[in-house]
């Protein structure tokens, strides 16, 4: 018969693999080190057992193997009948006392069933502690990745190693699968070099055939797939600092908010990978769904937030070109307006991506349209038509006193598509009154009453609808009134 080793230089204590919360890394300040519940090897052991595998353990000369023993617990409306998990000793402990004893531990078979289903997540704590029991000696990952033996010996290598801790499981079909896909398990056996790189290139490292979603790591440990989506991912993460429950499991927020967290902080390269993906609309990357607080420069200090904004911009343009504008696409007038002032538009659905880049100073529509780009309105010079009827309308102002002080506008000619019931045939900016060129020749009653109106704004600085605005064209219209009637006496 054969069966999976896993081998590690240093002596677990047995309470290691018996006693739920045991675990002396806790408050380790070691980064490499993957444990931290003091629960995943005694979960192991219970999975395996649910699916008759009985694992042969060994600390040191302290040999351990597990089994189950029939348990009625009888309750307040019904009785179950369960399987209490034992353990028999066999061998000199850490002290170099022989031990034959069988122990009861308090753990049944029904234990973690809910959230550990497979045999590659006890497989997967086993290859942990094994690496942490390496981190904890000092080494590094390069020395723990020779240290921690993994693989396959027949029965008659089942025994036990001095100064070593292993752990010996049947090599039924799933737990071949999993020393097959070991490289994708733990990046240490893999890309050791990645070990603690947040951002991973793709490498093929789906345990799911057909899958190119993003595959999750927590110091350089397997998490899972991100199989709520269909969308490929542009990297793997490795997100050191990811916070797993008791079930090693963590949410999809969690995780999407940890990757962009990561991303957002990338390097030139990284962020380039994206800003390339915004331009090819074959496919709907899963990192263009990240969402604006993960992105968000707003929570880190002031001199991350320069180093971004420095990267963000660097990336953009090395992708786009100097020219470019970051922009959403929900609006193809807009995307329009930027072409027309000689820009090059990169709009994307990642509107989160957007947000963030406006807030990094890349370049964004509201940088460089106006509103006048927005609403299609543009300008020329005046009509003779338009600059008579100012001067017909000035000299008029001027001999009733009206002018408040002011000086005669400039007058000038804007062009604007205007859109049904609209009316907007006049305005004034800036010193200068501007006539539509829809009625621009002919000296129209539109026309002049357009270049009144322009005039009242220019003499008053007030606004359409306001006081001030309104006693100026009604003490206009009185003084013109006074003087027709004295002209020609009222009847």
């Amino acid at each position: 018969m054969l069966y999976l080793k896993i081998e590690n230089p240093g002596v677990c204590p047995p309470e290691g693999f018996t006693l739920f919360g045991a675990t002396t890394k806790r408050r380790t300040s070691n980064p490499l080190v993957i444990g931290t519940f003091g629960s995943g090897n005694k979960h192991a052991t219970c999975l395996l057992l649910r699916g008759g595998y009985n694992p042969t353990i060994f600390c040191g000369s302290l040999g351990m193997n597990f089994g189950t023993r029939a348990r009625r617990i009888v309750g307040v409306s019904n009785t179950v009948e369960s399987r209490q998990v034992i353990v028999r000793y066999r061998g000199k402990d850490a002290e170099g006392r022989s031990r034959t004893s069988e122990e009861e531990l308090s753990v049944t078979l029904d234990y973690g069933t809910a959230d550990w289903p497979s045999v590659s997540l006890a497989l997967r704590e086993y290859v942990s502690n094994a690496l942490d029991a390496c981190f904890e000696q000092g080494m590094n990952v390069e020395q723990a990745r020779k240290a921690v033996k993994v693989e396959v010996v027949d029965e008659a290598q089942v025994r036990a190693k001095a100064d070593h801790t292993r752990v010996f499981v049947p090599l039924v079909p799933d737990v071949q699968r999993f020393f097959d896909d070991l490289g994708k398990w733990f990046l240490h056996f893999s890309s050791p070099e990645l070990v603690q790189t947040a951002i991973l290139p793709k490498g093929g490292r789906n345990v799911t055939e057909g899958k190119q979603v993003a595959v999750i790591y927590r110091r350089g440990v397997f998490v899972r797939e991100f199989l709520s989506t269909e969308q490929p991912s542009l990297f793997d993460y490795n997100l050191c600092d990811l916070k797993l429950n008791e079930s090693r499991t963590a949410s999809d927020w969690d995780v999407k908010h940890h990757a962009g967290q990561a991303i957002a902080g990338a390097d030139k390269q990284t962020l380039a990978r994206v800003f390339r993906a915004m331009r090819d609309t074959s496919a709907n990357w899963w990192e263009l769904s990240f969402d604006s607080y993960a992105l968000s420069p707003d929570y880190v200090l002031d001199e991350e937030k320069t180093k971004r904004e420095a990267t963000w911009q660097a990336a953009f343009t090395a992708v786009a070109g100097d020219d470019a504008v970051l922009m959403d696409d929900k609006h193809a007038d807009i995307t329009n307006a930027v072409s027309r002032k000689g820009y090059n538009p990169v709009a994307t659905a990642a509107t989160a991506w957007v947000e963030t880049g406006k807030k990094l100073g890349i370049r964004s529509d509201d940088k460089v349209l106006t509103q006048d780009d927005l609403e299609g309105r543009t300008f020329s010079e005046a009509t003779p038509d338009v600059r008579e009827v100012l001067d017909w309308v000035w000299n008029l102002v001027e001999i009733f006193d009206h002018a408040n002080g002011k000086s005669k506008p400039a007058i000038g000619c804007f062009y604007k598509h205007m859109a049904a019931g609209s009316d907007n045939r006049g305005l004034y900016r800036d010193g200068t009154v501007y006539v539509h060129t829809d009625i621009a020749t002919g000296k129209s009653e539109a026309l002049k009453w357009t270049v009144f109106h322009e005039v009242g704004h220019h003499c008053t600085g007030a606004t359409d609808g306001s006081y001030d605005f309104n006693v100026w064209f009604n003490r206009l219209c009185v003084k013109m009134g006074n003087q027709l009637t004295r002209a020609v006496p009222m009847a």
